[in-house]
């Protein structure tokens, strides 16, 4: 691992500073931006948006997947991470925040430019944040998303919108789909938030 001593091998610090992401240890973040800034001369910011892995996500993509790692996502945000960048398949960090319910690192990404993107759909599937959020039934962030401007009538390829995955997921044995999903408030909040 290229900050950590050891043979270097093509993309091992990003993947070293990104596996320092996803676990939260800003300590290790700095010492692999301070240790790549002076072998290469390279700006912070282009380590820190720097894409690798099969799906080509950033350090920011790997932070806001694991609940109580805002304080990475925070530090990633402050030193100039994309926040709008994708990945192969089109997904931004608030997509990936929205697929592990990250509720937190939603809320920190919707006080950035991502809340430009709110209604942004990924490549494959046509989903957006909040068809995602819908789908893995998490109700903070669907209300979230709804208050900064998602759109829940936007369909997705499959000619779905909000409230269709949001009907669908409601009469769903929500337990075997999805463990701690809470589909039918989730269903409510989507409903509730379209009659105000």
């Amino acid at each position: 691992m290229a900050c950590c001593g050891g043979k270097k091998t093509k993309n091992d610090h990003f993947s070293t500073f990104s596996d320092a992401a996803y676990n939260g240890n800003i300590d290790k973040m700095r010492e692999c931006l301070k240790k790549e800034a002076k072998s290469k001369k390279n700006k912070m910011e282009d380590v820190i948006n720097e894409k690798h892995g099969d799906f080509n996500m950033t350090a920011l993509h790997f932070a806001v997947q694991k609940k109580g790692n805002i304080e990475a996502v925070k530090f990633l945000i402050q030193n100039q991470a994309n926040v709008k960048a994708q990945t192969k398949n089109g997904e931004t960090p608030l997509h990936i925040a929205c697929y592990h319910r990250n509720e937190e690192a939603v809320k920190e990404l919707l006080t950035t430019e991502a809340r430009q993107d709110v209604n942004t759909a990924e490549k494959l599937s046509g989903m957006t944040p909040l068809h995602i959020a819908v789908c893995k039934g998490s109700p903070g962030v669907i209300d979230l998303l709804l208050q900064n401007g998602a759109d829940p009538k936007i369909k997705d390829k499959n000619g779905h919108d909000c409230f269709d995955s949001a009907d669908f997921w409601a009469n769903q044995d929500t337990v075997a789909a999805s463990p701690n999903a809470n589909h039918s408030q989730a269903y409510d909040v989507l409903k509730n938030a379209m009659r105000a």
